[in-house]
């Protein structure tokens, strides 16, 4: 493993280290504070519960959903919003999920909105840990975060 450059804090270099290798997305979640720490306030502040990655936002008419998904090779990671009944989801093969247990991955993909760093396909679209300090990276994902969630159709 290189040694953590002096510009770095030991957390970014941490970080960065471990989402390189190929963690994948439950590896991802456990050691990657730095996301969690930077846009969950947020989502508490704008009324979403749920733990990492799924939050979720119930409201009278409809749950407003967010789910962080990480690159399975480690080093990024895109956001994915969608929106279901207030009774939750019925799969297509009939099974139910409840309003409490929903999330953005159990609505059909061409129901999704993606919130990736930056326009294009592949995960070269995705924030990127691995080609930025995490906090950096955090920051920039909470930008397109608060830009996707204040469009009429997943607001308060």
């Amino acid at each position: 493993m290189p040694t953590p450059s002096p510009v770095v804090s030991q957390f970014e270099f941490s970080t960065v280290a471990l989402l390189s290798q190929g963690n994948g997305n439950e590896r991802a979640r456990q050691d990657d504070p730095g996301v969690e720490e930077v846009v969950q306030p947020y989502l508490r502040s704008a009324k979403f519960s749920g733990a990492f990655p799924h939050y979720r936002r119930i409201g009278n008419d409809r749950i407003d959903l967010v789910t962080f998904q990480f690159d399975k090779n480690g080093g990024g990671f895109i956001m994915e919003t969608a929106q279901c009944s207030v009774d939750g989801i019925i799969t297509a093969w009939g099974a139910h999920i409840a309003p409490s247990k929903a999330t953005a991955w159990d609505v059909h993909p061409d129901k999704r909105t993606r919130i990736k760093a930056k326009a294009g396909a592949g995960t070269n679209a995705w924030f990127r840990f691995d080609e930025s300090l995490p906090s950096i990276v955090a920051e920039d994902a909470l930008k397109h975060l608060k830009a996707a969630l204040g469009r009429p159709e997943i607001s308060n």
